[in-house]
């Protein structure tokens, strides 16, 4: 999961806040499987350097889908 946080100018900590609260939901309910994992973005100005991490963290090769063993025919 891709997990885009907003900035608010009126907040210290940058929204550091509600984009923890958001992946830990994300890690709780939404991402499931073997090598799901949630990326986090601060802002929208962060997008780019967040979305290629995330995918060159899915192309790695580490992480493989799981498919249940072929039925004989």
């Amino acid at each position: 999961g891709l997990v885009i946080g907003a900035k608010d100018a009126g907040l210290d900590d940058g929204g550091q806040a509600e984009v923890g609260a958001l992946a830990s939901y994300y890690r709780a309910e939404v991402i499931l499987g073997p090598g799901a994992f949630v990326e986090t973005a601060e802002g929208f100005e962060d997008y780019a350097r967040a979305m290629t991490r995330k995918l060159l963290r899915e192309l790695d090769g580490r992480a493989y889908a799981h498919l249940p063993p072929a039925r004989d025919q």
